[in-house]
Order: C-alpha cells, then structure tokens, then sequence
C-alpha cells in the first residue's frame, strides 16, 4: 500500500463538489508517479532507455463529492502482478476517512523500439510485489 495525500484545487471541483472527471485521473497520477519515484531501484521508469510503462485500461467510480481545498488521502495497492502488466486499485479518502471515489488503472510493459509487449524488469517486480494487498 501506498498512500499520499493531496489538497482538491479551486479550478479542479466547481462548488457544488462536482469533479471534472478527468482531474481525478490527474490526481491518482500524480500519486502513481511518486510511488513509482520512491522505488530505491535508481531506475526512472518515466524516462527508461528501453521500455515504457502505459496505461491500456482505466476506470473509476465517484461516490461522494469532491470540494475545493478539501484534503484527501489516495491509497494505491497493486491488484494484479502479470509477467508483462500489472493494475492498481486506487481509494481516494475525504474527510473523516470517507471513501469518495475508486479508480483503477492498467499498466503493461513494452520495449521503447518495437512497441511490443515484454517482460517487467525485475526490480520493478519486485517493487509492485511490495505493494500487493
């Protein structure tokens, strides 16, 4: 489990709470990033020589309303490990610990110069593993 938490912009969440859909995707994001940044691998898996990591399917569920200034809490867990992709499960927490929304994303390796699926590098294995719920 890895968790963050982050302040809702005035410009991300009108004032009745409502949350562009796309800013939440901005968020868990932001959160993948960092937890992919604390890996102690050395390796940025955001500007990688030979492979690139994208996201082939997402989805999330809103529950309750997001509003500006509001602090939150996301938890990202690795829900699936494969040979080649692997998916994190976000829960993204209000006030009081209120679950406001969930998401989902997909992640699966390719090599930079064929665009073809391949194998997770160990050490990112490795790290994700940490990670499983």
């Amino acid at each position: 489990m890895y968790e963050s938490k982050k302040t809702v912009a005035f410009f991300d969440a009108d004032p009745a709470g409502i949350m562009f859909f796309g800013n939440l995707f901005r968020y868990i994001h932001a959160v993948y990033e960092e937890m992919l940044n604390s890996a102690d691998t050395g390796i940025n898996y955001f500007s990688h020589n030979s492979i690139v990591l994208p996201i082939i399917h997402t989805e999330a569920d809103y529950i309750t309303p997001f509003y500006m200034h509001e602090r939150i809490k996301i938890i990202i867990k690795v829900s699936n490990l494969k040979t080649s992709s692997f998916e994190l499960s976000y829960n993204i927490y209000g006030k009081n610990n209120k679950l406001k929304a969930t998401a989902t994303t997909v992640h699966v390796c390719v090599k930079k110069s064929t665009m073809q699926k391949c194998e997770l590098p160990n050490e990112l294995k490795n790290f994700l593993n940490s990670f499983i719920n």
